[in-house]
């Protein structure tokens, strides 16, 4: 029941002297950097909101459908289809052979690189047929898959068992909030870092989900990590530099 606007690209994908480029009008596009034509198209017949991954030779990208696509990086020739239950609109990880979504329906699948065999999914029971979408992707570190769920859990999967290994309960509430914020962890250092429901960037133990510190001096809306140890944050009005060591 969702309308899309028209043409809405995602972000690009530089690799090889290309540019790869989903849009909500159904269509993969893989562009020449150089030149900007198009060398290949690909029509998914579903608006595709995620941002397609590279890997080797492959394309992996996720669709209103629910299907997750592998696709030949050279011709676009589609190598392998896997159906979820509900739409991707997350980017997909791809990492030790595994690709890694999630879907609209709270589930975490890790598919097999190669086939396109379902290897495990993992569910909360949190799912209800009208809910906010958690527009956020998953983060991959130390076997270890970090993922939101609508019901505003923080958790941590085993990647190779699909596992729950912990959880932080009711991290994010308003997932329809009008101002969109970054709702993909970040891992680094042995930290997980998100932004919670007061637009605060909490930081939390990788091996126990313990919180580690609070960066809560502006209101944030995205951050990023450029080095070992600085936190760049953007606000309402200012973007910040922090030392995440000392805040």
């Amino acid at each position: 029941f969702k309308g899309y606007t028209k043409e809405q690209p995602s972000s690009p994908v530089f690799y090889d002297g290309a540019l790869f480029v989903s849009s909500t009008d159904e269509r993969l596009y893989s562009y020449d950097a150089r030149s900007g034509k198009i060398i290949w198209t690909f029509n998914a017949a579903f608006p595709i909101e995620s941002t397609p991954t590279i890997s080797g030779d492959r394309v992996f990208f996720g669709s209103g459908d629910g299907a997750l696509r592998c696709l030949d990086k050279a011709t676009g020739a589609e190598i392998w289809s896997y159906q979820t239950r509900s739409e991707i609109i997350s980017y997909p990880i791809v990492m030790d052979g595994r690709v890694i979504i999630t879907s609209s329906d709270d589930r975490v699948h890790a598919i097999d690189e190669k086939t396109g065999d379902r290897l495990w999914t993992f569910g909360r029971a949190t799912f209800r047929a009208v809910q906010p979408r958690v527009s956020g992707s998953p983060a991959f570190s130390d076997g270890r898959v970090f993922v939101f769920f609508s019901d505003g859990s923080l958790v941590a999967v085993s990647a190779d068992r699909g596992a729950e290994l912990w959880s932080k309960a009711e991290v994010v509430r308003d997932f329809d909030s009008p101002i969109k914020t970054r709702r993909t962890p970040l891992v680094e250092g042995g930290l997980v870092y998100v932004i919670d429901d007061k637009n605060s960037v909490q930081a939390f133990s990788v091996e126990t989900g313990e919180a580690r510190g609070s960066f809560d001096i502006l209101k944030d809306y995205d951050f990023v990590l450029p080095d070992a140890r600085s936190m760049v944050i953007l606000g309402v009005d200012q973007i910040l530099s922090l030392d995440r060591v000392t805040g």
